[in-house]
């Protein structure tokens, strides 16, 4: 069996460090910088299962152009948006949503490998996600008889 690629841009050296571990356990990745480098990467290499993409590149390109080149190349490929929240980057946001990310990660509050193992293999997630909701439900109803009031 073949190791499923991961494509990720990252401008910088921390959220190329956070892309790298959020990918260690979904597949092998394959790191770039610019916006072509990403879009030939994708293009050029098989088993490609996910991109995660700043909202620019390394040049300061925004990266809503190569997310539509994506989308007309593959569109069911899902595509991951890891920013930062603020002013500067809301406006971009929205273009990448319009663009046709698959979801959005906000650096820093979200867990980018629960997103990315989501979106790779959504329906064995979704078993996981049912049987953690089971379990947390069983376990705050535990105690529910205990006390004598209504």
């Amino acid at each position: 069996m073949s190791a499923r690629i991961i494509v990720g841009l990252a401008a910088d050296e921390r959220a190329a460090g956070q892309i790298q571990v959020a990918a260690a356990d979904s597949g092998e990745l394959t790191p770039c910088s610019r916006a072509d480098e990403l879009v030939e990467s994708v293009t050029r290499t098989p088993n490609v299962v996910a991109v995660i993409t700043e909202l620019w590149d390394v040049d300061g390109r925004p990266m809503a152009p190569a997310v539509r080149r994506l989308r007309h190349w593959r569109a069911t490929l899902p595509v991951i948006a890891f920013c930062r929240l603020t002013p500067r980057t809301a406006r971009e946001i929205v273009t990448m949503a319009a663009a046709g990310v698959s979801a959005i990660a906000i650096r820093d509050h979200e867990d980018l490998g629960d997103l990315l193992r989501s979106v790779i293999d959504p329906k064995l997630y979704q078993r996981r996600s049912v049987s953690s909701i089971a379990r947390t439900a069983e376990a705050s109803t535990a105690g529910e008889n205990k006390y004598p009031w209504p």
